[in-house]
């Protein structure tokens, strides 16, 4: 895949020393692993790399899902496509409640170092003492979500908790808001943050 990256360069103090600061909402997100979106079903079955698992079709959607590796970790990788287009991939893993934050921060910092520092972020942060918030009568919990933005699509770090299961999602979403992203959430808006 093709990475269209923009570079806002300026001066401080001295020209001869140049602080370059990526922007995040120039950038076109074109699509997930080595497949642009809007790419088709068959498409994605027959060229990804990695071990096909299964598919899944309901709620207007179509999921492949191969396994692979994501930061040494071993990961379900999920193509989704609605009308036989793809909108959005994931890496999806299990963390020991032990790990968790290792895990979660792990990812956080490898986003950052490609994506810049998130622009916003929903739920509560990493580092507080509460990450949970419950989402369900049923002990199902959200954890802190971060987002990365660019100009048509976003990159989201979450996780959830379903009794002792904790599961690390990175999504990456195109040509989609993160405001109608937030609206099918589970977070109220409330707990939306832009981050400074």
């Amino acid at each position: 895949m093709v990475k269209i990256v923009t570079i806002v360069c300026f001066f401080i103090f001295n020209p001869s020393n140049i602080n370059c600061q990526l922007k995040t909402t120039d950038i076109a997100l074109t699509g997930f692993r080595n497949f642009m979106w809007g790419s088709n079903i068959e498409l994605v079955r027959t060229n990804e790399i990695v071990r096909y698992s299964q598919s899944f079709s309901g709620f207007g959607k179509f999921v492949l899902t191969f396994h692979g590796t994501f930061l040494d970790r071993q990961v379900d990788i999920d193509f989704t496509f609605v009308n036989d287009s793809l909108t959005q991939g994931a890496y999806v893993f299990e963390s020991e409640e032990d790990n968790y934050k290792l895990d979660f921060n792990e990812i956080k910092r490898y986003l950052t170092s490609e994506y810049g520092r998130p622009g916003s972020r929903a739920g509560n942060d990493i580092d507080s003492d509460s990450v949970w918030i419950k989402i369900s009568i049923y002990e199902m919990y959200s954890g802190p979500q971060y987002f990365w933005h660019f100009k048509n699509g976003f990159v989201v770090l979450h996780s959830a908790k379903d009794e002792d299961e904790i599961t690390i999602t990175v999504l990456f979403i195109g040509n989609k808001s993160i405001d109608e992203y937030l609206e099918e959430s589970t977070i109220p808006f409330e707990n939306y943050n832009i981050i400074e």
